[in-house]
């Protein structure tokens, strides 16, 4: 027994019908002989003004000339066809259109075009907007004038600045956040480090590093700030699993301490004489 002959054939209808997305059936010259509720409610069209019509109506300008032949050339060799549109409704308004287009034959050889699309333009806007704040912010770290790195759980830089970058010739092959945060470990002792953690935050905290070459030492005051962001991944969607981040701001204060160093001795010499 054919499996589907089991379900009541208006069952198919129905389904077309109350799908939530815009479905259009053309013959092979793309001239639309049915659509659903989805997508009057998508387009403002009702039925009864697009049937007989052709999908073209709903074409903006603005969408380039080599999207539409692409369409018609993969759908025209039998093969399905997926892009965005720019679509203009009705009453003038502009959406941005996912269109799926499926090429179909039925049993005398007949092709008909099988069209479901539906209005991306806010997703397309958020995501917009989410890329414009993260450009910003990268635009806004580069030009601080001091070194900041963002830091994944294993401390793996994931984001720097080129104050930063400048910090990798004194710390030859290694990762200055590594070398900076095993020194101030070392420094501090576990225990403190802990407490650190725990608080979530330290303020300049001051290290010594001493060049190679008779450099001399370099003085940095480094601060950082622990913070949970949430896991954008499929399989943390039920149970959600932020994980810690941590941002480090390096100030060098080099300069500082050798004009400290310079008034104590200073200091020094006039408290002998």
């Amino acid at each position: 027994m054919d499996p589907a002959g089991a379900l009541p054939p208006m069952l198919f209808n129905e389904l077309v019908e109350q799908a939530p997305l815009a479905i259009a059936i053309t013959d092979h010259n793309g001239r639309i002989l049915y659509v659903n509720p989805a997508f009057s409610r998508t387009t403002g069209y009702a039925a009864s003004e697009v049937l007989g019509g052709n999908p073209s109506l709903l074409s903006y300008k603005v969408t380039p000339r080599s999207v539409y032949d692409a369409l018609w050339q993969s759908i025209a060799a039998g093969q399905p066809w997926q892009g965005v549109l720019v679509n203009r409704r009705k009453d003038g308004s502009r959406y941005l259109c996912e269109l799926s287009i499926t090429p179909i034959q039925d049993e005398g050889g007949a092709r008909y075009y099988l069209g479901i699309h539906r209005d991306v333009t806010e997703l397309h806007e958020l995501n917009e907007r989410l890329q414009n704040q993260k450009r910003l912010i990268e635009s806004i770290i580069d030009m601080a004038p001091v070194a900041v790195a963002l830091l994944d759980e294993n401390e793996r830089v994931l984001l720097d600045n080129q104050e930063y970058k400048k910090l990798m010739g004194s710390f030859g092959k290694q990762e200055p956040a590594t070398a900076i945060l095993t020194s101030l470990r070392a420094e501090l002792g576990e225990p403190a480090w802990l407490q650190l953690q725990q608080k979530g935050e330290f303020v300049d905290q001051t290290l010594r590093f001493d060049r190679a070459g008779g450099l001399g030492p370099r003085w940095l005051a480094i601060s950082g700030s622990w913070f949970l962001q949430s896991e954008p991944s499929a399989e943390s969607f039920f149970a959600a699993a932020p994980k810690r981040y941590l941002l480090l701001v390096l100030t060098d204060i080099t300069a500082l301490k050798r004009q400290q160093q310079t008034q104590w001795l200073q200091a020094l010499r006039t408290m002998l004489a």
